[in-house]
Formats: C-alpha cells, structure tokens, sequence
C-alpha cells in the first residue's frame, strides 16, 4: 500500500511528543503489512493499512501496553484520537471463540475512513 494511504487515514503529522516512531518494530512483523509503528512511555502501536469498498481505507492498530497489564477502554480511544484522529470511528472486535487468537497481551483497532455507526443523541445511527 502506497504512503497515500496515511493521507487519506490521517496519520497525524501533527503525533505529540510523547509518541515516538519506533522503525525497529516494524522488521519485527515482516510477514504483515504494517506500515507504521509508535511508542510512547506506556504503549507500543504497530498500524498496517488495507483498501475495501465501501469503506475505504482501514487502519489496523495493534495496541499493547509496555508493561503487560491491560489497556483500558479510554486509553485505546486517546491512542485511536493521537495517532489518526478525532474525526474516524474504530471498532474493537470480539471474535467467535472458534477464530479467537489470544497469544498476547495485545489488542486490535480498526479505524475506517468511511464507516460511521453508534448511538447518537436520537438513537443509534448505521
């Protein structure tokens, strides 16, 4: 996938100073597509990018905490916001237990650029 990718994602430019690309991670997954990888003081954060109709592109962020323990539910929407932004709607699965892959302290994000569902203010919306 071409670097167009982060632009239409949104990579932000802008990463504060606590994230810090970290190029060596990425030599660590050479069989995935992972274009991306950032580390601030608490978590590591590997990114790969895919292109699918009707959503565009989707980013898949690899999350997990540097010392082991779990991440919680608002720090994974402070990384979603940090690294790609504000204004993109990601979602957390929760597999079928016959296609569960649970080998590590890590957790996944996918962050769509023309996918929006949730409950709004009026119900929910998809």
């Amino acid at each position: 996938m071409s670097m167009n990718s982060t632009k239409v994602m949104g990579i932000r430019p802008d990463i504060s100073r606590k994230w810090e690309r970290k190029d060596y991670l990425l030599k660590l997954h050479s069989n995935r597509d992972i274009k991306h990888a950032f580390a601030s003081d608490k978590h590591s954060v590997q990114i790969s990018f895919l292109y699918k109709e009707p959503f565009g592109y989707i980013a898949h962020l690899w999350v997990r905490r540097q010392d082991g323990k779990p991440t919680t539910w608002k720090e994974l929407q402070q990384i979603k916001n940090e690294l790609i932004g504000e204004d993109k709607m990601g979602i957390e699965v929760f597999p079928k237990t016959e296609t569960l892959v649970d080998q590590a302290p890590m957790y996944h994000v996918w962050v769509f650029d023309r996918f929006d569902f949730g409950i709004y203010e009026g119900g929910f919306k998809f």
